[in-house]
């Protein structure tokens, strides 16, 4: 008798059934948030306008806050770039749970079926006995 190990390499194209079923688990995505540079930009932007309104800037001026608004600019990108792969990694999770929630409740079906056809069988069994035991009458 020779020896098979558990761990055999499945081939890439073989599909295998994992059991995964987590229901406890619940997940949801939620908006895109910059509550710190909505009010960093507001803020910016009444500077922005005060100072405009106390001085009478020339065409020499006009990039005098574009240096931070960039850097402004950038900060969010970056804050909602990293949101971004939260959110992503979350919608994963979902859609993982939600499979699994399928695949329980596919078994559930099969095996309800399974049942429901054993029934069915034994029914029409005492059916026939009864059918047999009473002169042919069916009910």
């Amino acid at each position: 008798m020779s020896w098979k190990s558990p761990f055999r390499k499945k081939k890439k194209e073989t599909f295998v059934k994992i059991q995964h079923y987590a229901p406890e688990i619940t997940i949801t995505p939620v908006d895109y948030m910059l509550p710190d540079f909505e009010s960093e930009y507001k803020k910016a932007v009444g500077e922005m306008a005060r100072f405009l309104s106390k001085t009478e800037p020339d065409i020499y001026c006009d990039s005098w806050y574009d240096t931070r608004a960039d850097v402004m600019e950038q900060t969010m990108t970056a804050e909602l770039l990293s949101q971004q792969k939260n959110h992503l990694e979350v919608i994963r999770n979902i859609v993982c749970k939600h499979d699994a929630e399928l695949v329980s409740l596919n078994e559930t079906i099969e095996k309800k079926q399974e049942m429901l056809k054993c029934h069915r069988d034994e029914l029409d069994s005492l059916i026939k006995l009864y059918s047999d035991k009473n002169g042919g009458f069916v009910l």
